[in-house]
């Protein structure tokens, strides 16, 4: 702050440190540098004796350098040689570092020169005033900068708490006492415009080496730029905030993406009937367009959407799942759209929501038929404009973004209902897939069965590598109400109570009727499967033996091989194969 102004000053002035080192020289002092020769890093102290003191010179020296005021009414320097009046005064910094601001006025103009209209030239806010705040001459930029009349000056402030927003007494008694003492004073405030606006400045007080009445003179600096972009900068520390807040749960997104982007190798399915599927799963995966998967409850429609995405040209991007029957229905909105800062009570910070978290992949909305109706006319709106703004916001949000729903409900009966949209259906179901039963596609029990026990192996730490053909025939015979995740928990279920390595009937436990009962004393009364739905049991041993070949890479013999896992003699495998012209 003090170089600014001796900058500004037209005659030469400089700062120098307490081992006379030069640490500041303003244009005209650097003129006069140039005059004395070569240029040394430090000053000497002779060039300020005063000619005009008969008294010896080096007290007077001394003086100034042990910290003390000097004033010298005539001192000579450049070339040619001229005179000039130095005032030296002793300044001390807020980290305690003392210093010496210089400056030396020409003798011709110490008679007629007007300081005020020197300080008039200053850039910053220039007043002077007393020990006690009262201000006696305020610069035109103050009335400037501060929106006061300078043809009437006496509408002006007349005291620094006039001006000064965070004028506090006891603070500035504090300051009175440095000020006192030599020292010069910085702070940061805010200053009052006449329109009652505020102006942020930083402030820099020094006493006043113009005159001998005690004054002081304080300059402030305009630093709202420099607010503003410390603002900016507070801003985007808030948001790195914030982001690292939503870190935890992104990441858990991310593994639930990868292990849905894996989805396409879950797939499990040899039945003629599921081949379909699988074709309109490659058919639509590559295109953008919105698919509708319908199907009963653990059919594994997530592992349908999974694979859409991982055929897509999205696979590289985030595969966001939302479960639309497990959130609270008030929560739904916020966690779909995400909501600012201030949206609602509690909202204490901002929150991305779901749709922009999946931006350049795919969204999964998985329960679909669950969403409240209110909120299916803003899903209708992303679906068509590919925009939607976050709760407590103002600027609408762009994403690119896939939508994938699910349903286990018939939403042509909950359009009739009123309880779901048209439109919406609409425009969810341009590419229709039903995800059929387990009872539909009977071909896949055993290849899911065997899928399920080596995940529960590694799981469970178990061994199981055989299973009772017994087994098979209880499972084949039961209609699978909760479809392939009541599979899923009965082989899971079956490993934890299993021993050895071969999967018996009586580690099978199914649900039957209102109770659990041992497969064996309720296996008479299972629901058996239409005679429409049944493969020849040559075809069925064809399909299970390929699946398994397939899980030992064609390994037939040995440990490990397909006639182990089958309880089969490795030649009577052989010829069974020959049979069924597997090779």
């Amino acid at each position: 702050m003090i170089s600014d102004w001796l900058e500004a000053l037209p005659f030469p002035a400089l700062v120098i440190g307490s081992d006379h080192r030069v640490l500041f020289a303003n244009g005209p002092m650097n003129s006069l540098f140039d005059e004395l020769g070569p240029r040394n890093e430090y000053f000497d102290p002779q060039y300020f004796l005063d000619r005009a003191d008969e008294r010896q010179p080096t007290q007077k020296v001394n003086n100034y350098l042990q910290g003390g005021e000097y004033v010298a009414k005539n001192i000579q320097i450049g070339y040619p040689p001229r005179n000039f009046f130095l005032r030296a005064t002793r300044v001390i910094s807020e980290g305690e570092k003392e210093y010496f601001c210089c400056v030396l006025t020409p003798q011709k103009f110490l008679d007629d020169v007007d300081y005020s209209e020197l300080l008039d030239t200053v850039t910053s806010l220039v007043m002077q005033l007393d020990i006690n705040g009262s201000i006696s001459y305020l610069n035109e930029r103050v009335f400037e900068k501060l929106g006061y009349d300078l043809s009437q000056p006496e509408l002006a402030v007349r005291h620094i708490r006039d001006i000064d927003r965070n004028y506090d007494e006891a603070a500035w008694s504090e300051r009175r006492q440095e000020l006192r003492e030599g020292r010069g004073i910085n702070y940061f405030t805010q200053f009052v415009r006449r329109d009652g606006s505020l102006m942020p400045v930083e402030v820099s007080v020094i006493p006043d080496r113009f005159s001998i009445s005690g004054r002081f003179t304080l300059t402030a600096q305009d630093i709202t730029e420099q607010k503003a972009v410390e603002d900016r900068l507070r801003e985007a520390l808030l948001q790195v905030k914030e982001l690292s807040r939503e870190y935890q749960r992104e990441n858990r997104q991310l593994k639930q993406t990868i292990r849905q982007q894996g989805h396409a190798k879950e797939i499990v399915s040899v039945d003629p009937s599921y081949q379909k599927v699988l074709r309109k799963i490659e058919q639509v995966a590559s295109t953008q367009t919105t698919v509708l998967i319908t199907g009963e409850t653990g059919t594994g429609k997530e592992l349908v959407a999974g694979r859409i995405h991982a055929l897509s040209y999205r696979a590289d991007k985030p595969l966001i799942t939302v479960d639309c029957s497990a959130l609270p229905p008030e929560l739904i909105e916020s966690e779909l759209f995400g909501y600012r800062k201030g949206a609602f009570t509690g909202a204490n910070d901002h929150k991305i929501g779901r749709f922009q978290a999946a931006d350049g992949g795919t969204i999964f909305l998985d329960e679909i038929g669950e969403m409240p109706l209110g909120l299916q006319t803003r899903l209708l709106r992303v679906l068509q404009e590919r925009t939607f703004t976050p709760l407590g916001g103002t600027r609408p949000i762009q994403v690119d973004v896939r939508v994938i729903a699910a349903t286990n409900r018939d939403l042509r009966a909950e359009i009739e209902k009123g309880t779901f949209r048209q439109d919406l259906f609409f425009r969810l179901s341009v590419f229709p897939i039903h995800n059929p039963p387990l009872r539909e596609r009977p071909a896949d029990i055993g290849p899911l069965l065997w899928h399920f026990i080596q995940k529960f192996n590694a799981r469970l730490n178990r061994r199981v590598t055989k299973v009772e053909p017994a087994v098979m025939d209880l499972l084949n015979g039961y209609r699978f109400p909760g479809n392939i995740r009541e599979l899923e928990n009965l082989t899971e279920r079956a490993l934890i109570v299993s021993s050895g390595d071969t999967l018996r009937v009586a580690d099978i436990r199914l649900d039957v009727g209102a109770g659990e009962a041992t497969a064996t004393s309720h296996h008479p009364a299972l629901s058996l499967p239409k005679a429409d739905d049944l493969l020849t049991l040559e075809e069925h041993q064809r399909q299970y033996i390929s699946y398994v070949l397939e899980l030992t890479g064609g390994k037939v013999s040995g440990k490990g091989g397909a006639a182990s896992i089958l309880g089969m003699n490795a030649q009577t495998l052989f010829g069974r194969m020959r049979k069924l012209g597997l090779r």
